[in-house]
């Protein structure tokens, strides 16, 4: 009998950045969940399913760069389980429409200079559970990094 398991992720996000000028604000809408996994098969969540990790950010005449510190392994106990993630940047709150991948890894730039902007990043990823992954409920920690790069 295979045993599945439960991987959840927590984003505890809520941050404003504010200057007389510019202003930055950043909320995580959803976090990145994954739902039962079966060992040994690859479990993919896109970043248009429901269960993308999705994030809102307000920028207001602000250019940045978006960066994120990533696991390589989500955790339950002292077991490991292997996670890739992928990502898109969209200024459309539908979650149907993906808008442009970026390498979550390496990060992007988004430029509102002179405007006011409203972005939608949203996280998927792809779990590889071995043939004798432990059941339990897994987790992880992503920190993303908002920097501004001129006024």
């Amino acid at each position: 009998m295979r045993k599945g398991f439960l991987i959840l992720f927590i984003f505890l996000i809520y941050c404003n950045l504010y200057s007389q000028s510019t202003v930055l604000e950043i909320r995580s809408y959803r976090n990145l969940t994954f739902g039962m996994v079966i060992p040994g098969i690859n479990t993919r969540i896109s970043e248009t399913n429901s269960n993308a990790g999705r994030f809102y950010i307000y920028a207001k005449k602000v250019n940045f760069s978006i960066n994120f510190n990533l696991p390589s392994n989500l955790t339950s106990g002292g077991d490991n389980l292997p996670i890739k993630f992928t990502a898109t940047k969209s200024e459309n709150s539908n979650d149907a429409v993906a808008g442009t991948s970026f390498d979550p890894y390496t990060g992007t730039y988004f430029n509102a200079r002179g405007s006011t902007r409203e972005l939608y990043i949203r996280l998927g990823g792809t779990t590889a559970p071995s043939t004798t992954q432990a059941a339990g409920s897994y987790s992880g920690t992503i920190i993303m990094t908002l920097t501004i790069t001129d006024n």
